[in-house]
């Protein structure tokens, strides 16, 4: 068997469908071949990764629907022809596993693209009383200079000095940002929690930051958390937000204050930013 052959039958053997009649000389050829043998390894850890990592749900009947109907017009003008296409497309071997391969491509993104995971409901956080979307609110309004802060600082030490003076009755926690331009400080007080607001700016980086008692969020009437966010913390008191495209809300707990994020910062420089102390 050469590398050719290997790659016609190395759908069959990742599924364990395999042709007895070829399964030696397949075998052998994955024994003696490097490249091929790297190939197959890639191929079916590329598999297990898919079993594990993505759930098997089932597709909507709209686009079942939608797929099969356009599959039976293309399948009607093809016959309509005096010579078969499908016919003389898979007579010519060579260019089966390049279709084959094109197929699994349309059928992955396909299933990508359509598919929704029903977990996405306990990310949700578009409510109005909600602390993420809250918090994204002010951030917005911070960066627009339309909500402007009580207190302004080029250290972190006088901005802890203004809350302690503050009504706040909890240890705010004044995150220590690198070539920080200056910190704003917000003492508030929302649907009876009291809450800390602390905004940074840093070049073309902003983060503005919502600090309230954990227990006193919990036990609010007026505020919520997502279901996946009150998950997270409780299991190991932090939470990164899924639902954005640069994975910049990250929520944590610290010494039972409730911490919400929101930043232009990438996710990785965020919580490098946040875990330093």
């Amino acid at each position: 068997m050469d590398c050719r052959s290997f790659q016609e039958h190395l759908g069959d053997a990742i599924d364990r469908f395999l042709p007895q009649s070829v399964e030696q000389e397949f075998q052998a050829h994955l024994d003696l071949c490097r490249k091929c043998r790297d190939e197959f390894e890639l191929e079916r850890l590329c598999k297990q990764v898919v079993q594990r990592k993505i759930k098997r749900v089932g597709t909507p009947p709209a686009t079942q629907a939608l797929v099969l109907h356009s599959l039976q017009e293309q399948y009607a003008k093809a016959s309509s022809s005096a010579e078969g296409w499908w016919d003389r497309l898979f007579t010519r071997r060579a260019l089966v596993p390049a279709i084959a391969s094109g197929l699994a491509v349309v059928v992955f993104v396909l299933f990508l693209t359509v598919q929704r995971d029903p977990s996405e409901a306990l990310t949700d956080h578009s409510a109005s009383n909600d602390l993420i979307n809250q918090s994204f609110k002010n951030f917005a309004l911070v960066r627009s200079g339309e909500l402007k802060p009580d207190f302004v600082a080029s250290c972190p030490e006088s901005v802890a000095s203004y809350f302690k003076k503050s009504s706040i009755d909890f240890a705010v926690h004044v995150v220590r940002m690198p070539d920080c331009e200056w910190y704003g400080a917000m003492a508030v007080e929302h649907a009876g929690v009291k809450m800390a607001h602390v905004a940074y700016r840093t070049g073309d980086d902003w983060m503005f930051v919502c600090e309230a008692r954990h227990d006193a969020v919990m036990q609010s009437a007026s505020l919520s958390l997502p279901p996946a966010a009150k998950r997270a913390l409780t299991a190991s008191n932090w939470y990164i937000d899924p639902a954005h495209p640069e994975c910049n809300v990250v929520m944590w707990i610290t010494d039972g204050v409730l911490c919400t994020a929101v930043s232009t910062m990438k996710k990785e420089k965020l919580l490098a930013v946040l875990t330093t102390r």
